[in-house]
């Protein structure tokens, strides 16, 4: 349980650093490029797997279990007849509740076993699924597992099967070792090579790499739903910080024709895309802003790039202050009561 505890506690910190980055992003999104976002999202996801919570504590001040007590002595004759009186009903009182335990230890063994009948059926509707808490999280990782990678699998054999191997030297020369499958189309050499420089980016960044840390966090943490926006984001701003690279020298004219072979690849993209794989295209939805970003781009000013650190260690910083002050901090095991 002491695992599942940290992991909870990962997720909860994680979230909320996520959730303040999703609050400012309609600043940010003005401001700063999406290799900024990217680059951003993916600080956010390291904090899915490491328990700061475990190396670093916000130190609480211990609350005591003693509280002074002032007393007094009686001013008057009044204040003495008056606790006598007090005292008198406090007799009463325990002489009636000996009463009522003499009348429960002489009760009819028939009551006494409803009675204990109903304490153990509470006691059994509140602990007794605690322990299926680790097997329903592993079955979850497992389950989500299969449901990744059997059609990614699947889609590698696929692919394997149905494609041709290139022998044109040309084309040959323009690639190396790593594979990239496109469709068999008649795309002229400008064509191809748009293409090639957009996977070659991913390649050289270690996308890939990126994609199964995310793949792990997400099997971890399968139980939280913004795990599930952070990577959906985290694959938009992929792409488009890619597009930003592959554009940033090229002047208008070539951007069109970049983002007309995007279009080109949309269809066959949106329906081979997988888990572990980069797609050059993307879905309708998000193609338009996605030709926007790509067309308008600019590279950040000095300016711009002091002020992204310092969001970047605000957003981090607020995130991780807000979580240890959810989180159950161990000072708080001194205070019981509290």
């Amino acid at each position: 349980m002491e695992i599942l505890s940290t992991i909870f506690n990962m997720s909860i910190t994680g979230s909320i650093i996520f959730l303040l980055f999703l609050l400012i992003k309609p600043l940010t999104k003005k401001n700063f490029n999406s290799s900024w976002h990217y680059k951003m999202i993916i600080m956010i996801l390291i904090f899915f797997v490491l328990p700061v919570g475990n190396f670093i504590e916000i130190p609480i001040r211990p609350i005591s279990n003693i509280f002074p007590v002032e007393t007094q002595e009686p001013k008057n004759l009044d204040n003495i007849i008056k606790n006598e009186d007090a005292e008198d009903i406090q007799k009463s009182k325990g002489m009636e509740e000996q009463q009522h335990k003499y009348e429960i230890k002489h009760e009819s063994p028939a009551a006494m076993e409803s009675e204990n009948y109903n304490l153990n059926k509470k006691d059994f509707s509140i602990d007794s699924y605690r322990y299926l808490i680790p097997y329903i999280w592993l079955a979850g990782m497992v389950i989500l597992f299969l449901l990744k990678i059997i059609p990614y699998i699947r889609f590698k054999s696929i692919i394997l099967k149905d494609s041709l191997e290139v022998h044109d030297k040309e084309v040959l020369d323009d690639w190396f070792k790593p594979y990239i499958w496109i469709p068999s189309t008649d795309e002229d050499e400008k064509a191809l090579e748009v293409i090639f420089l957009h996977e070659l980016n991913h390649y050289k960044r270690k996308d890939i790499i990126m994609k199964a840390f995310g793949f792990i966090v997400n099997i971890i943490h399968w139980f939280n739903p913004i795990v599930y926006i952070l990577l959906k984001d985290m694959d938009m701003y992929c792409e488009y910080s890619i597009d930003e690279k592959v554009v940033g020298s090229m002047n208008i004219d070539d951007r069109k024709y970049y983002g007309e072979t995007i279009l080109k690849l949309v269809d066959n993209s949106i329906e081979r895309k997988n888990t572990l794989t980069t797609a050059m295209g993307s879905s309708g939805k998000k193609l338009k802003s996605r030709l926007e970003n790509m067309l308008f781009f600019k590279k950040n000013s000095k300016n711009r790039f002091i002020i992204s650190l310092f969001v970047v260690v605000l957003i981090l910083l607020s995130g991780f202050t807000i979580a240890c002050n959810i989180i159950p901090n161990k000072a708080l095991e001194a205070n019981d009561s509290f």
